[in-house]
């Protein structure tokens, strides 16, 4: 049964994802800790949906940007702008490995629509 679920999640996350994002403000807008969200989000993303896939090579894309314009923000601190980074990406580490180790698919599923609802406004 867990696989089951676990097999469907990335389908479902596919279709979210290929929904056109609804860029409303522009991502230099975006607060810091957003930045480094949505990039640590979108470098996720492009590994999930295969770096060599349209979805793939776009989430890295998007990746990108993201930590280019939190470096751009913190020109004068590189190393900061890194840890904060890892930081980053530890804790959506915890947080998804934690929701599937429990089993918790809809969990998984919440955490994706809590980094997305996230960067959605600025475009993904």
């Amino acid at each position: 049964m867990r696989f089951t679920r676990l097999l469907m999640a990335p389908l479902a996350v596919a279709a979210v994802l290929a929904s056109p994002a609804s860029a409303q403000q522009q991502q230099t807008d975006a607060p810091y800790d957003t930045k480094l969200k949505c990039g640590v989000f979108n470098a996720f993303m492009s590994g999930f949906n295969g770096e060599d896939t349209e979805e793939g090579k776009a989430a890295e894309a998007r990746a990108e940007s993201w930590v280019m314009l939190a470096m751009t923000e913190k020109s004068d601190q590189p190393e900061q702008v890194a840890t904060d980074f890892e930081a980053a990406a530890n804790t959506l580490t915890q947080q998804i490995e934690g929701k599937m180790a429990a089993e918790d698919t809809l969990g998984v599923f919440a955490v994706f629509n809590e980094y997305l609802e996230l960067c959605d406004p600025y475009g993904g």
